[in-house]
């Protein structure tokens, strides 16, 4: 794990040993609330924990991924202070209320500030993918990037005013490629086929499309195969008391590594240079 001052509390790099096959990023598990953001948010830690993407650096094994050559990627900051998975002008204190309608943002930052807490705090976190990519381009034609989060088991208000069309229960995992743009369709449909081996429902598209980083990866740095992961937190945890299941735990642990390595090996070895 690599650390230093700048990193601290904001985000962490696992980098991949060896030829680097792939390159993950989990914006949305940081729990942590820099002192700058305390003015600005709720003191309710329940109400701020709410939309978390709970624990899902630890859904997967990350010395086996960087053992295989993939660099994870991250956040520690709490999405209510910055949601990385935003355009810049929607990151900061963008969540005004979480998806059950508890206020958090009691005040807003001046213009500078905005500035200041966006250079400390957003902004790193895409220049760490942009150098990463770039080291991935180096070796291969077409590198791999994979976005991970979780979503709750059932779709709530919040989210049916988003997406009405969805299923109130979602699916086990949910791939995003933005319909069928950011990546090759063989890529999208290996990522499936290999979740499907021990989970009963994989959806592509549906209920969700692909956020921020997958569509700045796109905009920027294509051709890339390029994906967003949705794990159903009904999976691991009871969303409830976010209390984890350790069974839940330890089969995405094992699987959903398996099938990210599988999926960054196959797809180097065919685009390598």
């Amino acid at each position: 794990m690599i650390k230093n001052e700048n990193m601290i509390q904001t985000f962490q790099v696992y980098p991949g040993i060896g030829e680097p096959i792939g390159l993950l990023s989990i914006p949305h598990s940081g729990e942590h609330i820099p002192d700058e953001f305390k003015n600005y948010l709720s003191e309710k830690q329940w109400d701020l924990m709410q939309d978390v993407d709970y624990k899902v650096h630890e859904l997967i094994d990350i010395k086996k991924l960087q053992a295989a050559g993939v660099t994870i990627i991250k956040s520690d900051i709490i999405r209510t202070a910055v949601d990385l998975n935003r355009k810049i002008e929607l990151s900061l204190l963008n969540w005004k209320q979480n998806s059950k309608g508890k206020k958090l943002v009691i005040q807003e930052p001046d213009k500078r500030t905005s500035e200041e807490l966006l250079a400390k705090y957003y902004l790193p976190y895409y220049e760490v993918l942009k150098t990463h990519y770039f080291m991935m381009k180096e070796r291969s034609n077409l590198p791999s990037f994979i976005d991970l989060h979780s979503m709750p088991g059932k779709a709530e208000e919040y989210h049916l005013k988003i997406n009405p069309n969805q299923d109130i229960i979602r699916p086990d995992f949910c791939l995003s490629d933005v319909n069928g743009k950011t990546c090759s369709p063989e890529f999208i449909s290996f990522v499936k086929d290999e979740l499907s081996k021990n989970f009963e429902n994989v959806t592509i598209n549906s209920p969700y499309f692909g956020g921020q980083v997958t569509r700045h990866m796109d905009q920027l740095y294509s051709p890339l195969n390029n994906i967003q992961i949705e794990i159903s937190r009904t999976l691991y945890m009871n969303e409830e008391n976010k209390e984890l299941y350790s069974e839940g735990v330890l089969k995405l642990k094992k699987y959903l590594t398996e099938a990210l390595i599988s999926t960054f090996i196959t797809f180097y070895n065919r685009f390598k240079i």
